[in-house]
């Protein structure tokens, strides 16, 4: 398992945070510690990803709180779900081993998803492209091999009408990357949690 601090870690919650108090405020949901390790996160996520930050961010007031017991719609994480020939997965686990968190393994099938949480659908999707472009000869072929590969991205519906809507793109260009691997796409919607 990945050991950097970025990582999931037995003990973990979910965190939104959230950048000022207007109805469509940037927020970024992530797995800490606790409220400052969030915090902590959050930084290190934009260190990495300055694509992903926004005007501002270091001036606003930053409110985090539990995600899941946010009315919002969040994102959650992304899952590879694979199938084939068992040997084949095995290959791919063990190859990918130092990247991912295995959800579930029997025989011909397969659940995982990345070692180190990331904030968006397309951050996650272009990391599993890479991981997959990186594998050795042999396991590649093992990829290629596989009945499917299916990115199922999850998506944590909230319980309050009145919140805002939850969007997040997909671009062309990370499209393009996961057909590039025979990479499809599912799309997971957990029922609103009780409030």
């Amino acid at each position: 398992m990945h050991k950097s601090w970025h990582a999931w870690q037995p003990g973990m919650k979910y965190f939104e945070l959230t950048w000022g108090n207007a109805d469509d405020a940037p927020n970024l949901c992530l797995h800490a510690q606790d409220e400052t390790d969030a915090l902590s996160r959050a930084e290190a996520f934009y260190a990495k990803h300055p694509e992903a930050d926004f005007p501002g961010r270091k001036t606003l007031p930053v409110r985090v709180q539990p995600a899941l017991s946010h009315s919002n719609t969040i994102f959650l994480n992304v899952d590879l779900d694979i199938r084939g020939d068992a040997a084949d997965v095995q290959i791919l686990l063990s190859s990918a081993r130092s990247s991912i968190v295995v959800l579930m393994h029997e025989d011909c099938d397969a659940s995982l998803e990345l070692a180190e949480q990331l904030a968006t659908p397309e951050a996650t999707l272009q990391e599993f492209v890479k991981l997959v472009e990186m594998l050795p000869n042999e396991a590649r072929a093992a990829w290629d091999r596989l009945e499917y590969r299916r990115a199922d991205i999850g998506i944590q519906a909230g319980n309050d009408c009145q919140a805002p809507s939850f969007t997040s793109a997909v671009s062309t260009k990370t499209l393009m990357m996961i057909a590039n691997v025979s990479l499809e796409l599912a799309f997971t919607v957990y029922a609103p949690r009780p409030k």
